[in-house]
């Protein structure tokens, strides 16, 4: 059974080490990443058909533009994602990596699509809840906001029962957290 991915990351190979960053960074939030990370030949045999079934199987696609700006590699991949925005739901990202400027971006990208920017760097937490979301679809819910949508029961119990309400709590986060730990491909529980 082949693995399954969320995004397709494609960037130039001068941004190498910015991207693999990037795919770990969104890793830890269990998104799922495909990247070349140098084990394909560029132009060598099965290098488009690689990259065309990668693009095919995902449902996002960043394409990472840093200081060098985009890579010749990259112009057929971003082709290709522009072919999938035709066909079907897709979301493609231009994200600046650190030191990227927006001129960088092409300009049939700039033009169309909302742009990620972590041209200051990677720390910028709200950029990454954004990129998960364009990703994902799914809005991220600081975990504080959750816990407290809860309303205090009423009456000479209240402490017991708010206690109870807060083990429940904890009890469905910790359910939710095993279930994503379960659907990470190849992990053993």
């Amino acid at each position: 059974m082949s693995e399954s991915f969320d995004v397709f990351l494609s960037y130039h190979s001068a941004d190498r080490d910015s991207a693999l960053y990037l795919a770990e960074r969104l890793k830890e939030r269990l998104i799922r990443v495909w990247i070349d990370d140098g084990q394909l030949k560029p132009g060598g045999d099965g290098y488009r058909r690689t990259i065309e079934h990668a693009v095919s199987s995902v449902q996002s696609a960043i394409i990472a533009i840093g200081p060098a700006g985009p890579g010749n590699w990259q112009d057929m991949e971003i082709d290709l994602c522009l072919q999938e925005t035709r066909r079907r739901e897709f979301s493609l990202i231009p994200l600046l990596l650190p030191h990227g400027q927006l001129k960088m971006i092409p300009s049939l990208l700039s033009s169309h699509f909302g742009i990620s920017d972590l041209s200051a760097g990677f720390e910028n937490k709200r950029a990454f809840d954004l990129l998960q979301w364009a990703i994902t679809g799914d809005a991220v819910q600081p975990l504080i906001l959750q816990s407290q949508a809860v309303e205090p029961p009423l009456g000479a119990e209240s402490e017991q029962n708010l206690d109870a309400m807060a083990m429940a709590n904890l009890k469905a986060l910790v359910s939710k957290a095993a279930e994503a730990i379960a659907a990470m491909p190849g992990l053993v529980i």
